[in-house]
This record gives C-alpha cells, sequence and structure tokens, in this order.
C-alpha cells in the first residue's frame, strides 16, 4: 500500500494506492468433500482512494472519500458442482462523507456511503 497526506491549516487530502492478494488455501485446492481443482489460482485486487477533510472549528470536521476497487480472479464457491474457481473481475467505486462533533466527553457523526458495482 502506497499513501500520500497533504495538510494545509484546516485542510487534508489522502491518496492511497493499494495492491494485494489473496493465495487458495490447500483445502480450497484439494479436499476429500470437494472437487480438486489444482488450477485454481490466486485472486488480487487493486485499489484507488482518495480522501479530503476539512476542520470547520474545533469541534466539527467533515470529510469526503471516493474510491475505486478492482479485484480479479475472486475465489469463489460454486455450490452446483460443489468446487471453488475463479470467477473473472469485479469492480466497484464509491463515495463516503461524514460530519463528527467532538466535545469533551460526547460526541456525534452523520455519514453517508454510496457504493455501486461498475459491471
Amino acid at each position: 500500500r502506497l499513501g500520500a497526506t497533504y495538510v494545509y491549516q484546516q485542510f487534508n487530502a489522502k491518496v492511497l494506492l493499494g495492491k494485494s492478494f489473496r493465495i487458495p488455501l490447500g483445502w480450497q485446492v484439494y479436499s476429500l468433500d470437494l472437487e480438486n481443482n489444482p488450477d485454481l489460482k490466486p485472486e488480487n485486487a487493486l485499489s484507488l482512494e482518495l480522501e479530503l477533510g476539512y476542520k470547520l472549528n474545533e469541534k466539527l470536521q467533515w470529510r469526503v472519500n471516493g474510491f475505486v476497487i478492482n479485484l480479479n480472479e475472486p475465489i469463489v464457491y460454486q455450490g452446483d458442482i460443489n468446487t471453488y474457481t475463479n470467477f473473472g473481475r469485479i469492480e466497484n467505486w464509491g463515495i463516503e462523507s461524514e460530519i463528527n462533533w467532538k466535545e469533551k466527553n460526547y460526541g456525534a457523526f452523520i455519514n453517508f456511503s454510496l457504493n455501486k458495482p461498475t459491471q
């Protein structure tokens, strides 16, 4: 994961780029109860995230965050053939926003989130 942040007075920004993978577990490839699948490949993901925030005053903060996640060859279970397979590609994007209010002994927040697949 690679990230960069920027802070200037009450304004802040963050950019994150992530790449990850997950290898198939042994029981997903070879199992007595499942169909064997020696061709199962690791799944990998790529994500990009941008966040902007502003401190309105000492007690009130606001931020908005946009992201895109691309998952290639996800490992999924197929019950009809009782095995794990690689699925192809899943991509989604989203936006989140949050307002935080903090006092000394209590606080509150309101958030909004939207997440949509691209395919």
